[in-house]
């Protein structure tokens, strides 16, 4: 992507939706916007999401009994439940508390409407039809990922809930793979996962996490599985056939696969599908030579007879120059390469261009300030400099990442980039597509550690 002229987007998201009046036609949500840092009342980080829609309404959401320690926002996901062409909005809440149980965690659902998003229902382990029961510390809707269906199918969601203690392993993690029908009132139904669990064939440990990072139902991350004794250096189970429930465990120790497993590599700390190499895998902890935590991203998609993932693919670090290179910068300790990851379709059809955040890159003294590469993009990448807004320690550009293909799947890429360090903390989103824009919580107070950005979602094609 070429150097990117800073253009006004959206000078005038300025008003609250609530004040808004219903309209005929529902206009589109652009993003969503987590703060899971956001301070309501007396009650710190108990987290907001702030939601922005193309004629200029915003609107912030956050549950009416909120606690300290919410984070209400860590995860966010936009998708459309009841199949209504109206975009609904979930939130995880990973440090709610369920009755007595501290920290259990909690998903809330919004439906979308003319007069913007209303509260739904809430989604807690052991009632609604969700797989639990509810556990302490469980940290219940720290990941969220959804799979559309089809016109007969429901809605798929997949959850995590990373500090789950599965038998007597404490935070090893599980996942719930939830199904929503399509219906004013979607009934829930669910399977909990664990490493225990037959489907994946393995045994949980202490500190795997499992379900710290999940990408739909078909790739489950445990970035802090002990591999081979290295503690953290993290595994991820991949249904490689998604006509059989069973799944593959996967990690830099799979034969064939780049790099080794190290400690605290966090292997699959980020996941994303791009073509043409199949499932994208985030190791932000890799050691590159003697450069501690620069980062790496592997893959896994080189596809058998059936265009199934079987094995494999190359990986990348910001020293690649091959296939898919040259990347941007260079590899240097802290930059956590792959923390996260994207991908739209690029102008090849072959091809994605698949983005890579890079929170801890300096760029030139100014430390911290953060990147995000393009990995078969010709060795473009963004930063504030050439998009909008300014460099500064610790940004943490590209903590996370939204992209797609923008309204009418015409090539025309939209990129949503997390800057959560911003400001002291408070955070940015800087918007790409065709132009740039910053945009920094507009609903409510900006403040230092709100972290806003530090998760986003919008429906790009």
């Amino acid at each position: 992507m070429r150097a990117i002229p800073v253009v006004a987007l959206s000078a005038a998201l300025s008003v609250v939706v609530a004040a808004a009046p219903a309209l005929a036609v529902t206009p589109p949500l652009i993003a969503a916007i987590g703060i899971p840092g956001e301070d309501l009342g007396t009650q710190q980080d108990a987290g907001a999401v702030e939601v922005r829609y193309a004629d200029g309404r915003h609107q912030i959401l956050h549950p009416s009994g909120y606690h300290a320690g919410d984070r209400f926002g860590t995860a966010v996901a936009v998708l459309d439940v009841d199949g209504d062409s109206v975009s609904d909005v979930v939130v995880g809440a990973p440090g709610r508390d369920v009755g007595t149980t501290a920290d259990a965690g909690a998903v809330y659902l919004y439906r979308g409407s003319s007069t913007g998003l209303h509260l739904w229902k809430v989604l807690t382990q052991g009632s609604g039809g969700v797989p639990g029961p509810a556990q302490a510390g469980a940290a219940f809707g720290s990941a969220l990922s959804w799979s559309a269906g089809s016109s007969s199918t429901p809605r798929s969601l997949t959850v995590g809930a990373p500090r789950w203690d599965a038998g007597g392993a404490t935070d090893a993690g599980a996942v719930a793979i939830l199904s929503l029908t399509r219906s004013a009132d979607p009934a829930v139904t669910g399977t909990l996962l664990t490493e225990n669990s037959p489907q994946l064939g393995s045994s949980a440990q202490p500190g795997d996490r499992l379900g710290a990072a999940v990408q739909g139902p078909g790739a489950l991350a445990a970035p802090g599985r002990t591999v081979n004794g290295a503690k953290g250096a993290g595994a991820v189970y991949v249904r490689v056939d998604p006509q059989v429930d069973a799944y593959t465990r996967i990690s830099q120790d799979t034969p064939n696969m780049p790099g080794t497993a190290e400690a605290g590599d966090g292997f699959g700390s980020a996941l994303s599908y791009g073509a043409p190499s199949g499932l994208w895998i985030g190791v932000p902890g890799e050691d590159v030579g003697s450069l501690t935590d620069a980062g790496m991203v592997n893959t896994f998609g080189d596809t058998n007879e059936d265009g199934i993932p079987a094995e494999p693919g190359p990986a990348y670090t910001q020293n690649t120059s091959g296939p898919g290179g040259p990347i941007a910068g260079s590899a240097e300790a802290g930059d956590r390469f792959g923390a996260a990851l994207a991908s739209y379709t690029g102008e090849q059809s072959d091809s994605d261009v698949v983005l890579v955040g890079v929170p801890g890159e300096d760029l030139g003294s100014v430390r911290d300030a953060g990147m995000v590469n393009e990995i078969w993009g010709g060795g473009a990448s963004l930063t504030q400099a050439n998009t909008a807004g300014i460099e500064e320690a610790g940004d943490r550009f590209g903590s996370s990442l939204v992209a797609g293909n923008g309204f009418g799947g015409n090539w025309n890429p939209r990129i949503l980039v997390g800057a959560p360090g911003e400001d002291a903390g408070a955070g940015a989103v800087v918007v790409v597509s065709n132009g740039a824009a910053i945009w920094k919580q507009v609903t409510g107070s900006p403040e230092a550690g709100d972290g806003y950005g530090s998760a986003e979602a919008s429906r790009l094609g």
